[in-house]
């Protein structure tokens, strides 16, 4: 019988008999915190993902358009918990970030030490699309990269005492995590590679024990798989016309035009942390302390053959000339590990003098972050930069309540408008008209038709062409303040529309 190789991870002791680790987490639990409590005394004007939850919690789906349904599942539940309120749809996200942080800092612990585990963990602050642009909105790629992260854990667990249970975990969430964003197959296909080039790794994962894992993910998968093999064009025609919304009809310019989209957003993601770990390690700061770039170790080679596996997929992707456009925050779940493969191949970063330096640099842009989200919205409007914070949302919905009190069906143009009506007004249930249309959905007896303004003609047009028994009167005008100050206005249009009930003769 083959019996695997030596097991090549250290275990170290627990990270709560280690005081300085215990104090990181603690500290990192006090920053989401923070960052909960002041999205609590913020606007109750929800953002685009924000909305998109208010809207979707109206009905319990298998799928919802081009996104898995895993998040909006998540949700539901707290929002059936707790409320239809800014405190549920806070704390998934600030549980989600928490997440994405302790288990990068679990995952790296053993492969770097405690002080290099803290710095990678405190590195992701520096990534903009997670240490603010997670904060700020995002919702499917915050629990993608979270999922990310603790299957990262689970698998070098794994490779430690690769049990039967271990395997079923690291099943269940890569299942898990395909149902979060769909570019979590590549994530997957990455680390498929990297678990086959590393001989070591491949010597104790792939072994009869990896049909467990693959079994668990089949199953968890299933349910949403057959509604995906249902409804595919609803699924990836999103998200395939975003990625190829710069095409032309030359294949050899879609090609040419997606490989340099590829290269500048995977520049652009990396460029703030390895800048910094340079910065760190010159005498700009003081001596210099120059981390040694050692041989590949075997997590470092796991690592590289990683990342070999997310581009080598994406590549083949672009190769078919139907990918012009890749953005930088779609790398997010690929590239997010980057900090511990930088500790991997230099060492020396984790020396107490380069790691009090990042750490330094950390804390002052969480602390950077955590101004800049209360004063983004407090002071735009005397600059006029309005956010959709600043849009007035809760005096619409007032507004409908006061002109139309016996109206209990809204039907809107867009989810941000059809969220936050129904976020303001649980009572009233929103209708988004394009899945309307698509769906082929029934007018309910009696509701209103809101558009914002300027975008009138064409969803008016659209409307009574596809429900040209309905009776819709004028629509009527409706100006609203911004919040928060400012002199400008935001405006909308509102109908009301009734459908006749059929006449039998």
């Amino acid at each position: 019988m083959h019996n695997p190789p030596r097991d090549p991870l250290p275990v170290q002791q627990s990270w709560l008999r280690d005081r300085q680790a215990t104090r990181f987490v603690l500290v990192l639990a006090l920053y989401l915190l923070a960052h909960l409590l002041i999205r609590l005394n913020l606007s109750d004007s929800l953002d685009l993902d924000e909305a998109e939850q208010a809207f979707e919690f109206q009905q319990l789906r298998m799928g919802y358009g081009t996104q898995p349904p895993l998040y909006n599942w998540l949700q539901w539940l707290l929002f059936s918990t707790l409320g239809l309120n800014l405190f549920a749809l806070a704390l998934l996200k600030s549980l989600c970030l928490f997440g994405i942080y302790f288990f990068m800092f679990l995952t790296a612990r053993p492969l770097v030490g405690s002080l290099g585990a803290m710095a990678v963990s405190a590195s992701l602050l520096l990534l903009p699309q997670i240490g603010w642009e997670a904060q700020r909105d995002l919702t499917h790629s915050v629990l993608l990269t979270t999922i990310a992260s603790m299957s990262l854990y689970a698998y070098f667990a794994l490779l430690r005492h690769p049990t039967v249970t271990r395997y079923a975990l690291f099943g269940l969430l890569l299942g898990l995590g395909m149902q979060t964003k769909y570019n979590f197959v590549i994530f997957t296909i990455g680390l498929i590679v990297a678990s086959v080039m590393v001989p070591q790794h491949r010597a104790i994962v792939w072994n009869r024990r990896i049909v467990v894992s693959i079994a668990v993910a089949v199953l968890c998968l299933l349910p949403h798989g057959l509604w995906v093999l249902q409804h595919f064009n609803t699924a990836a025609g999103g998200t395939i016309e975003q990625m190829k919304d710069e095409s032309t009809t030359s294949f050899l310019l879609n090609v040419l035009g997606g490989l340099r989209s590829l290269l500048v957003a995977t520049v652009s993601f990396l460029t703030p942390i390895w800048l910094i770990y340079l910065l760190a390690c010159r005498s700009f700061f003081g001596k210099a302390d120059k981390p040694v770039l050692r041989r590949p170790s075997t997590e470092a080679l796991f690592f590289l053959c990683l990342y070999a596996g997310y581009l080598g997929s994406i590549i083949i992707i672009v190769l078919t000339g139907e990918v012009t456009r890749v953005k930088d925050r779609w790398m997010q779940p690929m590239l997010f590990s980057a900090p511990l493969l930088f500790f991997l191949l230099l060492p020396g970063l984790a020396q107490p003098a380069v790691f009090r330096r990042i750490m330094k640099v950390a804390a002052f842009v969480a602390a950077c972050f955590l101004l800049a989200l209360p004063l983004r919205v407090y002071l735009g409007p005397s600059y006029e930069r309005y956010v959709r914070a600043h849009h007035p949302y809760p005096a619409l919905a007032n507004e409908l309540a006061q002109r139309f009190p016996q109206v209990h069906d809204v039907v809107a143009t867009d989810k941000l408008l059809a969220g936050n009506l129904h976020f303001q007004r649980p009572a009233v249930r929103t209708l988004l008209l394009p899945r309307m249309l698509e769906e082929r959905t029934a007018l309910p007896d009696e509701g209103l038709l809101v558009l914002r303004a300027g975008e009138e003609s064409a969803w008016l047009a659209t409307f009574q062409t596809a429900y040209p028994n309905a009776r819709i009167s004028p629509a009527q005008p409706i100006s609203l303040s911004y919040r928060y100050g400012g002199e400008d206005a935001m405006s909308f249009l509102v109908a009301h529309f009734v459908v006749p009930a059929p006449s039998h003769r």
